[in-house]
């Protein structure tokens, strides 16, 4: 039923925070990890009924795609193999400056003792 309204996604995620709640939530996309997707598609699902929720608050599916964002740019999902690259190389970056900044106050502290 969920791939009837997004042919074009080829994998699928189901998802239920507590037995108490009354829906489940499906996340279809081409790519699934294990916290995040490319692209989602997010609908959520009657548990006892199985037809779609229409009820969901707004709120709620903005929360799940600014969670999935932020996952997405985290693991350098964002691109496939160049985004991966990109995120190595900018947290490559990111934790020598302050290696370097270091070295080299460290290296005008030095020269200011020797006048």
């Amino acid at each position: 039923m969920a791939f009837s309204s997004h042919p074009d996604k080829a994998e699928a995620q189901v998802n239920t925070w507590n037995l108490e709640t009354p829906y489940y939530q499906v996340r279809l996309s081409n790519r699934i990890g294990l916290k995040s997707a490319e692209d989602p598609a997010i609908r959520f699902f009657d548990r006892t009924t199985g037809k779609v929720a229409e009820d969901i608050p707004k709120t709620v599916l903005k929360g799940e795609q600014v969670d999935n964002m932020i996952w997405v740019l985290h693991t350098g999902n964002w691109m496939g193999p160049l985004g991966k690259l990109l995120t190595f190389l900018g947290g490559l970056l990111g934790t020598t400056l302050p290696v370097t900044g270091f070295v080299i106050w460290r290296q005008k502290k030095k020269k200011k003792r020797k006048h």
